[in-house]
């Protein structure tokens, strides 16, 4: 039998995000443990089912199984072994102050455990000094296999400003990726609904039409930068106007330009050397926003990785790896649908 606990949020969890309230109470929880106990209406709030984007209030009623506090005090208690072990590699941080830090997310760490996923970024974050009894978390998301810009606030109101913002779309996040084949023009909008497949495994997303249920709506837009006609690859430059998972991946298939390295979504012929490559080369490259506290615009460039530099070098491609000003005037247009300068 299931017993039930009942917790009332207090003024300091104000405007934050359930799901990211949930991780706080119960950090064993992954994301998708949260979205199935939230469908199962095994966590509700105010007696309610609800989303994961709820943003609660002080005075909310959370109502959740006894079972989840159980298994956090297992964890913690697992954690607590592990971070005797663990110290944070504070090499990889880009920028930092009193609120908020950029990281150069590496390749193959994952933001988020789950349940083969025991070496992950918020295990690193955790052993990091709390404010307020506020453990630093990441603003927004990375895939595992993804490397460059993430950003960590350090406090909670700043991680709910930031989360505003990124909500209303006022980040400016630039990628690159090195494809296969070249884009069937210089640059480009690619936009329309994407969901879950149905017909292949449960974390692989497909384009479908606008009445496919569960469907979101997708746009990124892209600038080519180099092309080498020797190997038939390109490096390219990728914006996404909208969050959804594996946006970039899942469009750059859809136009016949898969990233190398891509297991999910390159179904490219094998004879071709690189496609033997298995890192995924998509790189967070850069990350432009506004601080909460300053209003001072932070601009964080981040360095490639090894493996993408040696896959670029693999296929023919020179180029001077930043993004200029006029390449990224134009991805500022096409996001605003504006005539291309």
């Amino acid at each position: 039998m299931v017993n039930f606990i009942e917790c009332i949020v207090g003024d300091d969890q104000n405007g934050r995000r359930l799901d990211r309230f949930l991780r706080f109470l119960f950090p064993h929880l992954s994301q998708g443990n949260i979205e199935k106990l939230l469908r199962s209406k095994m966590i509700k709030l105010n007696h309610t089912k609800t989303t994961p984007n709820k943003r609660i209030e002080q005075g909310d009623i959370l109502h959740y199984p006894d079972f989840l506090t159980k298994e956090a005090r297992e964890q913690d208690h697992h954690n607590h072994d592990d971070k005797n072990e663990l110290t944070f590699p504070y090499e990889i941080i880009l920028y930092e102050d009193n609120d908020l830090m950029v990281i150069n997310k590496p390749h193959g760490l994952a933001v988020q455990g789950g349940s083969n996923t025991h070496h992950h970024l918020d295990k690193l974050l955790d052993i990091l000094p709390k404010r307020n009894g506020y453990r630093p978390s990441s603003v927004h998301r990375l895939d595992k296999d993804t490397s460059g810009c993430l950003l960590i606030a350090k406090k909670r109101t700043i991680a709910a400003k930031l989360g505003e913002d990124l909500k209303n779309h006022h980040f400016e996040k630039y990628y690159f990726a090195l494809t296969e084949n070249t884009p069937p023009q210089t640059n480009g909008i690619i936009e329309g609904f994407i969901a879950k497949s149905t017909t292949k495994n449960y974390d692989i997303m497909a384009v479908v039409s606008k009445n496919t249920e569960n469907a979101v709506y997708a746009k990124s837009v892209y600038q080519t930068l180099c092309t080498s006609n020797s190997t038939q690859t390109s490096l390219v430059a990728l914006s996404p106007v909208t969050g959804r998972t594996h946006q970039l991946r899942l469009h750059c298939a859809s136009l016949k330009m898969p990233i190398i390295g891509d297991g999910k979504y390159n179904t490219l012929s094998s004879d071709k050397n690189f496609k033997k490559f298995n890192k995924l080369c998509l790189h967070a490259h850069r990350l432009i926003f506004r601080h909460p506290s300053t209003g001072n615009y932070i601009d964080v460039t981040a360095p490639f990785p090894e493996h993408f530099k040696r896959q670029m070098d693999a296929c023919e491609l020179k180029h001077n790896c930043i993004l200029l000003e006029e390449d990224r005037n134009i991805l500022i247009c096409m996001k605003n649908n504006s005539e291309v300068l």
